[in-house]
């Protein structure tokens, strides 16, 4: 991918793609938003190629492809506030969030590529679904553990349910791992 990549909404997913893309010799520049500044700090003291924006529009402003991975809920209002240009990749990992309905909320039409990154990227071991294609964000993604892309968003969304079914398996041995401690 680029080598300047923003990221809004710093949250665990995007502090996998950080730390995983870290984790290699030819990493990116990434510019934090400042919303969990907590997080995004930690992440700025622990890797030199991270640096943490004073707002959401800096992050914008700094990097040629930017991720959002804020929750649902806050899509219309995180982006209300930007004004995101043409030239600049939107890398929306924002669960259940159509190209149809953000493409109304981005006024100057950059293009938009949703992608599902799972947790595993941060051992560089996650396959994140992609969709359309889009030869840098494979790129990157592929370092990160690999891509499958979807031909159609109705195949994307159907990759989408499928990945939801994974916190509830995590949830699942992470309940087998406690009761085994319990038992000593």
């Amino acid at each position: 991918m680029a080598s300047t990549i923003g990221i809004i909404g710093v949250g665990e997913i995007a502090s996998a793609i950080v730390e995983g893309a870290c984790a290699g010799d030819d990493r990116p520049d990434f510019f934090l938003s400042p919303r969990n500044a907590e997080c995004s700090a930690k992440l700025a003291s622990d890797f030199d190629r991270v640096e943490v924006c004073e707002s959401n529009q800096d992050v914008i402003d700094r990097s040629e492809h930017v991720i959002l991975a804020v929750l649902p809920q806050q899509t219309e209002t995180v982006l209300a506030e930007l004004n995101i240009p043409a030239d600049r990749t939107v890398v929306s990992a924002i669960a259940g969030v159509s190209v149809e309905s953000l493409s109304p909320l981005l006024p100057q039409t950059p293009p938009i590529v949703r992608v599902i990154p799972l947790p595993p990227v941060r051992e560089r071991q996650g396959v994140t679904a992609v969709y359309p294609a889009h030869p840098e964000v494979e790129e990157f993604f592929n370092v990160l553990g690999g891509t499958v892309v979807a031909d159609t968003e109705r195949l994307f969304s159907t990759l989408s349910a499928t990945t939801a079914t994974m916190s509830a398996y995590y949830a699942y041995l992470q309940t087998i791992a406690d009761w085994l401690v319990s038992q000593g």
